[in-house]
């Protein structure tokens, strides 16, 4: 299989989803992160594209996600790491201030 496969937090995995994509949401203890470390392994055997959560990838021991990113096939793509709900998000503001809306 040669698709996408999409690994992250709950809400990533039901956008995702919603497009029929696999998605995998592992949890935050211990076993989640074994399921973590297993299921990027596994998509990376099988897919075309891993697109990871920022939080997920921030839990992948560094040289794994680096050696993956590097390989170039898998493509690799992580999810930046949005604000805090109801807080201000640098990015959106950055964004705003280059097209000239206002907050």
């Amino acid at each position: 299989m040669r698709g996408i496969v999409a690994i992250g937090n709950e809400a990533i995995c039901a956008g995702f989803a919603l497009a029929g994509i696999e998605v995998h949401c592992p949890g935050a203890d211990a076993a989640g992160q074994e399921a973590l470390e297993r299921r990027f392994a596994e998509a990376l055997g099988h897919a075309a594209v891993v697109v990871l959560s920022g939080d997920c990838a921030a839990r992948l021991p560094a040289p794994i996600l680096a050696a993956a990113r590097e390989r170039g096939a898998p493509l690799v793509a992580v999810l930046p790491v949005l604000g805090e709900p109801g807080g201000t998000d640098p990015l959106v503001e950055r964004v705003r201030a280059a097209l000239g809306i206002a907050s």
